[in-house]
């Protein structure tokens, strides 16, 4: 039996099964992350269908429910297959609906879909602009914290003999602190190794906005933050530590795990008793090519930054831009520097026409770095307008260990040996509806008929009696 919900009302249907598609990241696509669906299914116009629909059909209706995000249930022999699906009515076709489910990671995107970071709650992060908290930040490890930086205002000023204006500053945010306000004020709850890192935990986000604050006022984040979204934000931070994700079942959260810690995983689910019958092999991985860029946005620093995934097939085309970044990135601030570490250079202030140690703030795009420390000392001016001289552990925001290539040589290893070797396998399995209530993409599946273990790629299944097409990445050890 097949029963299917749409927004808590029970749909009559004439069809003993409706065919799914389970996935969460095709290795062949890795700039996007995928979810559920089923293929498209008929929903009979039964008076009682028609009446759930809100009369949706009849001639005269102002039925809304083509244009809603419904949400769904569906269970097959009496496993919930589906508990918090996405409906879609497209059409009506003589005396059918045609209507498909998405489900899975969908709801995801769906929550953070049309946002901008500067929508978020920034209230606790605002503070007084001042001396005293700009040094009072550095001992901070979530909000914001003043590192040391060259956003423009230096360009007069030699080596080691800067003096730091406040009012040429700008704070950093926390990465995992505007995360959590992503993912806290969408609803959203999230799990993973990653967030328990210290190299998570220690990347900042600089605002894309030059300020005209002066000393005293309310620094608010929200004028300064720029435009990037907050689908840009959560899929930038996926692809910098290559992160797969699944939502937890009757649960809205979320769980994280890189993808190469998975491919290099011993956790595995051994699917050799459910008689795989060989369809066919691939050799070729999806889109790519032989030279995969991931960049940065394009400056004045073109070539900062940028990386390469290379792939050892000579039967792939020669480059492609794979991934473009939201940001753009960093130099290094000329001649400036702090107990020996260069300062990073994001200007935001440009010199206001010929006048000497006087800027005007400009709009740029947000930039990515890592906290660093440094025992040592600099000159500032205070409150009076006196030079004074700060000594003790400065933070100091640096880009070097986050520079694309980098990201790649740390995060993508496993990955790219997937995709030298690449070999897809398709097969034939026979799982049945309990297979597919427990389906866990987190687990690798060993087949002792091909002595090896593999990527859960993607699961096609109509029910139990009929077999799986099942698509499978194997791993190269």
């Amino acid at each position: 039996m097949t029963y299917l919900e749409i927004d808590g009302k029970e749909i009559e249907l004439n069809i003993k099964s409706i065919p799914k598609v389970y996935q969460i990241n095709d290795i062949g696509e890795v700039k996007d992350r995928q979810s559920n669906y089923t293929l498209p299914f008929e929903i009979p116009a039964t008076s009682k269908n028609i009446k759930a629909l809100e009369m949706l059909g009849v001639i005269g209706n102002k039925s809304t429910v083509p244009y809603k995000k419904l949400k769904g249930k569906l269970v097959e022999k009496s496993i919930e297959i589906i508990s918090e699906g996405e409906i879609n009515i497209a059409k009506k076709q003589g005396n059918m609906f045609k209507a498909h489910i998405y489900s899975g990671n969908i709801n995801l995107y769906r929550l953070l879909e049309g946002g901008l970071l500067s929508d978020l709650d920034l209230n606790n992060l605002n503070h007084t602009f001042n001396q005293s908290n700009y040094f009072a930040s550095y001992g901070n490890t979530e909000g914001y914290i003043y590192g040391l930086s060259d956003f423009g205002a230096f360009e007069h000023e030699t080596t080691n003999n800067y003096t730091v204006k406040f009012k040429y500053t700008m704070p950093q945010i926390f990465v995992h602190t505007l995360w959590s306000k992503v993912f806290d004020e969408a609803g959203i709850g999230y799990e993973g190794d990653v967030f328990l890192s210290s190299e998570f935990k220690e990347l900042l986000f600089t605002p894309a906005k030059g300020h005209s604050f002066t000393i005293g006022d309310t620094f608010d984040f929200s004028e300064v933050i720029g435009d990037m979204t907050k689908t840009e934000f959560v899929k930038d931070i996926m692809h910098h530590f290559g992160l797969i994700h699944q939502k937890r079942k009757n649960e809205n959260i979320y769980d994280f795990i890189k993808l190469d810690d998975l491919l290099s995983s011993a956790d595995k689910e051994d699917w050799s008793d459910k008689y795989p019958v060989f369809i066919k092999n691939t050799y070729k991985p999806g889109t790519y090519s032989k030279s995969n860029t991931i960049n940065y946005q394009e400056n004045r620093y073109k070539d900062i930054g940028s990386g390469v995934l290379t792939i050892d097939n000579d039967n792939l085309k020669s480059t492609k831009e794979l991934i473009k970044r939201p940001y753009i990135a960093p130099n290094h601030s000329v001649h400036k520097e702090i107990g020996g570490t260069s300062l990073m250079y994001s200007q935001l202030w440009e010199r206001e026409g010929d006048v000497l140690n006087n800027y005007a703030p400009i709009e740029s795009k947000n930039r990515l770095s890592y906290l660093t420390t440094v025992n040592s000392s600099f000159n500032y001016y205070n409150s009076s307008n006196n030079i004074q001289t700060y000594t003790g552990q400065v933070p100091v925001p640096q880009f070097e260990n986050i520079k694309n290539q980098n990201l790649i040589d740390t995060n993508y290893s496993s990955f790219k040996k997937a995709l030298d070797f690449y070999e897809k396998l398709e097969v034939n399995i026979l799982l049945n509806e309990y297979d597919i209530y427990k389906l866990d993409f987190f687990k690798l599946i060993h087949l002792e008929q091909y002595g090896s273990d593999f990527y859960l790629n993607k699961v096609r299944f109509l029910e139990s009696t009929k077999p799986s097409k099942v698509e499978l990445i194997k791993i190269i050890r």
